[in-house]
């Protein structure tokens, strides 16, 4: 609650509850809480718990489900979680040029009159493009919306594929002609021909809304999403 407070998250209102729940939860053993942390005395929960079942086929059935969801649990952390948290571990370490926040300066001819090859959110053109990792990044559109984005990097072909959930996915081959400047055409394109998007660098730190704009005690879900 603390930290959507302080750093201005659009969640803060949730978090307050989730906190007044919680003490609310531990009301009844507030006096043994006391008396362990603060009294150093000896104490023991006051609260009142459920006594388990006690006929056979209840218990039998209880553990069963305990049983299956433990179960479907440790499945979905092994196969789903766990190689998803690798993943992301490895893309932050990368370090690539690439990673940043990027506006789009121009569009070449093919841009403007192809409008399938431009990154879109909503049926509307991207402006900027923000790159957090190689898998994972954001693109807001011309009206202010911010959308997410995923990556996936072909090493092979030298390509970058770009998707925005609902949307195609759009493949380009990126070049960096400076550290500064970022060109994607899109892949199959001849290269010698007028570049489809250019972007310049932007200076994430001067940038932040969280540094300009004042606070707010409660944020439209649309802000910065």
């Amino acid at each position: 609650m603390l930290y959507n407070f302080f750093f201005d998250v659009p969640v803060k209102l949730f978090a307050t509850h989730l906190l007044i729940m919680a003490l609310f939860v531990v009301l009844p053993d507030v006096q043994p809480l006391i008396d362990f942390f603060w009294r150093h005395k000896r104490s023991a929960p006051m609260g009142v718990w459920v006594p388990p079942v006690s006929r056979p086929l209840f218990r039998r059935i209880t553990v069963a489900i305990e049983g299956l969801f433990l179960v479907s649990c440790l499945a979905t952390t092994l196969y789903d979680e766990i190689p998803l948290y690798r993943t992301q571990v490895a893309a932050q370490e990368e370090k690539t040029p690439l990673r940043g926040g990027w506006r789009l300066d121009g569009m070449g001819r093919t841009a403007e009159t192809d409008v399938n090859s431009v990154l879109m959110g909503n049926g509307l053109p991207m402006t900027e493009l923000y790159i957090d990792t190689l898998i994972r990044g954001s693109v807001r559109t011309s009206d202010g919306e911010l959308w997410r984005a995923y990556m996936k990097p072909d090493r092979f072909k030298q390509t970058l594929q770009i998707s925005i959930l609902g949307v195609k996915n759009f493949e380009y081959a990126a070049t960096l002609p400076d550290i500064e400047h970022l060109v994607l055409t899109p892949s199959g394109e001849d290269a010698t021909k007028e570049p489809l998007l250019r972007f310049t660098r932007i200076p994430l730190e001067a940038t932040y809304p969280l540094m300009t704009r004042e606070f707010h005690w409660v944020n439209e879900w649309g802000f910065e999403r």
